[in-house]
């Protein structure tokens, strides 16, 4: 078995290193469509772990209505810390709102900074937080949060409660299409691997046909026959991940930190351990649709040559 492993090496780089021009040609195929489908699922799996990061950090705000009590702001508190989802509540005064919106808006003091003190018509508010999810299911997350911020409404002294609302959902559901439209274009990108090996493949049978008869007259079996060109489609694979995985190697990170600083709304997948799970996944892939492609091609091949 070793010794025939030693062959099947030996004649399946050989037989490369004969057919370099097309060896070249589809190791750059693979390369091209791996790369292809590193930038579909660096897109996917970011896309995912922004809707996910948008879901986890809404939070409801709820306005004090202002002819209510203010002495009784930590009876409205304590009812609101009661609800059974909540996890955190965060009292603002209306200057501390009022604050807010000025920092947050371009030339928002030399506009705004007249409603300072008994002229501000912003109301006190509370923030509240939900307790956190084991599950990602945004829908789950939805109905959680419609249900905490009618209950608020009920409570005596408050005004209104909102979560963002349908403008929330419509860009969880935008950016979750988006996901599964990357998710779909790296498995469609997969395919168009699995075809070009299988192409790359099947010239080579035909321009080895003769010793392919010789091997089948002296008693070699379709297995033994498949393996090196099974050997030589793992290998084009190995070969066209490499420019894809040096490439992720050195840009995701540089792309993370210019991303991650201008925005400030959204979390990026971390680098580590993201970029090398994706090496080894494009390693693996590339010796997938190899494999799958040279299997394909060489199966067919003897099928009809019986």
């Amino acid at each position: 078995m070793i010794r025939a492993l030693k062959y099947h090496i030996k004649s399946s780089l050989k037989n490369m290193w004969r057919h370099f021009p097309q060896t070249l040609m589809s190791a750059t195929a693979v390369t091209i469509t791996l790369s292809l489908i590193a930038a579909f699922m660096i897109v996917a799996v970011n896309i995912s772990e922004i809707t996910n990061g948008i879901a986890s950090d809404v939070r409801i705000q709820a306005t004090v209505d202002t002819a209510f009590d203010q002495s009784k702001i930590s009876e409205i508190e304590a009812k609101i810390k009661q609800l059974g989802e909540v996890q955190n509540v965060v009292y603002s005064t209306k200057h501390q709102e009022l604050d807010k919106f000025i920092q947050a808006t371009p030339k928002g003091e030399e506009t705004y900074g007249q409603y300072r003190g008994d002229q501000n018509p912003l109301r006190d508010a509370f923030y509240v937080e939900l307790k956190e999810e084991n599950s990602n299911n945004t829908s789950a997350r939805k109905e959680r949060l419609k249900a905490v911020t009618n209950q608020i409404k009920t409570i005596e002294g408050i005004v209104d409660a909102q979560y963002g609302g349908q403008t929330v959902e419509n860009l969880v559901v935008l950016l979750s299409r988006v996901r599964i439209a990357g998710y779909t274009l790296a498995i469609g990108m997969a395919v168009l691997a699995i075809l070009l090996i299988q192409n790359a493949i099947k010239s080579t049978i035909h321009s080895r046909q003769s010793e392919i008869s010789i091997m089948r007259d002296v008693g070699a079996s379709n297995g033994f026959v498949k393996i090196p060109f099974m050997l030589e489609g793992v290998y084009i694979g190995i070969l066209g991940s490499i420019i894809p995985i040096t490439a992720l190697l050195l840009s995701y990170e540089p792309i993370y930190n210019i991303l991650s600083g201008g925005m400030k709304v959204f979390t990026l997948v971390p680098p580590s351990p993201f970029v090398y799970m994706m090496s080894a996944g494009l390693v693996g892939a590339g010796v997938l649709v190899g494999l799958v492609g040279s299997f394909l091609s060489v199966s067919k091949y003897l099928r009809f040559r019986r």
